[in-house]
């Protein structure tokens, strides 16, 4: 019989998550950076720096809402979730973070 699991590190998962994609973010830029070198239009620096902080702009919030989703599915089937860093913890506040 499987054991039952009551109880996750959803901070660990939720920065998992980020990181992979963030990870995926930064191998695509580097292929595209690399495809406009080769086809003979690189980016200058300023170029792609714009394009690396655009990116991140764009996951700002991304492991908070994750976390978020997280809290909510979990706990709504009575997993206690734990692990969350403070910067997690202060926005979750209230979502029955353990």
């Amino acid at each position: 019989m499987a054991a039952v699991i009551n109880r996750v590190d959803a901070g660990a998962l939720a920065a998992s998550v980020k990181n992979d994609a963030h990870a995926r973010i930064g191998e695509t830029l580097v292929s595209v950076f690399r495809s406009c070198r080769e086809s003979g239009i690189p980016l200058n620096d300023l170029q792609q720096s714009r394009l690396i902080d655009e990116f991140s702009s764009a996951f700002d919030g991304f492991e908070r809402a994750y976390a978020r989703e997280i809290v909510s599915s979990l706990t709504g089937t009575g997993v206690e979730v734990w692990g969350f860093s403070d910067h997690l913890s202060d926005h979750l506040a209230g979502d029955h973070v353990g």
